[in-house]
């Protein structure tokens, strides 16, 4: 989202013309403008998202869920370092935020170069100086100017220590003969050059991979390499993670049978499919991690790629997601909207399709008279309308997203989290 179209949000009114005078000194000068971003602190950090996620992509593991997670928390937390900062100044800011830090050495165990990591930083410097710009524009350019080098003195400052704690846990990790394992396999998900005879396993064959989460995941292991035994490939990037790697003829049915009775409460595993060749190897692995993304939503202990395969790539983009649902559910919710019910007519309609669009068959699944079916049905078939015969497959899947992403409590219209 370019800075100009979250100027001019209604919403928020003109930023130019916030303030009915000048600001009479450098410190109120900045106070202000640090409050104009702040009102609009949420979009800005959305854009810069969506700036960086498009100015350095992805790529091998830094798709991870948790590693993406870190990013949006990383960007919040370094916004709202900046405006501190043009707030307040250097010598009563806030102390350097944690999210950065932890951010990178979470990236230097799954293997993200810290080029990338820097080359992000820079394009979401760029782009936060051009709302400074926008929303400053009535300012005099001086004070304009000594924001704008407030910010860039921040930056290297954060930069600095970003650089300290990657190095560090690459340091770290080198000593480590797990972390040298997690490393090597890092590196070569994310296609870089790596020494094969060092992982000790056949590369050429076909693969099988699986994600094991949660706080109980090192008892994961043994149970594999009892099973496998050499056929087994781990590797662990950070504590509550493994990556599995199985060669060979393993299926995901023979994976969930020696598996499933054995994990423990807390931990839930997702596998893809089975794939052939080092980019089998990769590619399965990247299953496996969608599988793991939908199994974060739901919460069931076993999931096989096969099963999500029609959701993930949504679940990948939330916003996206988000918008599908809307599009062809958001009839469903008539204001004022009553949650509860809404819910109901969508766990209806999805039941009605699960059944073949066999109205006595949906009821009885449901555990309802086949009245309450056919009066629910009307109310559908009112508020959809031709979408309800034309566009089956299409809302089958907003219903799967719908569940998956959950409503949220804003009453005057649909809102999805994830």
């Amino acid at each position: 989202m370019p800075p100009t179209s979250i100027a001019a949000n209604p919403r928020l009114g003109n930023p130019a013309a916030s303030s009915q005078q000048p600001a009479s000194t450098l410190a109120q000068t900045l106070g202000t403008l640090a409050a104009r971003l702040r009102a609009c602190q949420p979009e800005i950090e959305e854009a810069i998202f969506e700036r960086v996620r498009i100015a350095v992509p992805d790529h091998g593991t830094s798709t991870d869920p948790e590693y993406l997670r870190g990013r949006r928390a990383t960007i919040g937390a370094a916004v709202k370092f900046a405006l501190a900062a043009m707030a307040y100044g250097e010598e009563r800011t806030d102390p350097m935020p944690s999210e950065p830090l932890a951010q990178a050495r979470r990236a230097a165990r799954h293997g993200v170069a810290l080029d990338a990591i820097l080359r992000r930083y820079y394009a979401a410097h760029q782009l936060f100086s051009e709302f400074v710009i926008e929303f400053g524009q009535d300012l005099a350019p001086e004070h304009l100017r000594y924001a704008t080098r407030r910010h860039a003195s921040q930056l290297e400052r954060l930069v600095e220590r970003i650089s300290v704690e990657y190095k560090s846990e690459v340091e770290r990790a080198s000593r480590s003969p797990q972390q040298r394992i997690a490393a090597r396999v890092q590196r070569l998900l994310a296609g870089q050059p790596v020494d094969l005879n060092k992982l000790h396993y056949e590369f050429d064959g076909w693969h099988l991979a699986a994600i094991a989460t949660g706080p109980g995941t090192r008892q994961v292991v043994p149970r594999m390499e009892s099973r496998f035994g050499r056929t087994l490939l781990s590797a662990s990037p950070d504590d509550t993670t493994v990556w599995l790697w199985l060669a060979g003829r393993a299926t995901p049915d023979e994976i969930k049978r020696e598996l499933s009775p054995a994990l423990p409460a807390n931990v839930s595993l997702a596998v893809g499919e089975r794939a052939s060749g080092l980019g089998g190897w990769r590619l399965t692995h990247s299953q496996a991690q969608d599988a793991r993304r939908v199994a974060l939503l739901t919460g069931q202990p076993f999931t096989r790629y096969a099963d999500v395969a029609l959701v993930a790539p949504w679940v990948r983009d939330p916003p996206r997601a988000r918008a599908f649902v809307d599009f062809y559910l958001l009839s469903l919710f008539e204001p004022p909207t009553n949650a509860d019910a809404d819910s109901v007519l969508c766990s209806t309609l999805q039941a009605y399709f699960a059944a073949g669009r066999n109205a006595t068959s949906a009821a009885h699944a449901l555990g309802i008279h086949r009245r309450t079916m056919y009066a629910r049905l009307e109310r559908i078939d009112s508020r959809l309308g031709p979408l309800l015969r034309t566009r089956q497959a299409e809302l089958e899947l907003a219903l799967r997203l719908f569940h998956l992403l959950g409503p949220g409590t804003d009453t005057g219209s649909t809102q999805y989290v994830l």
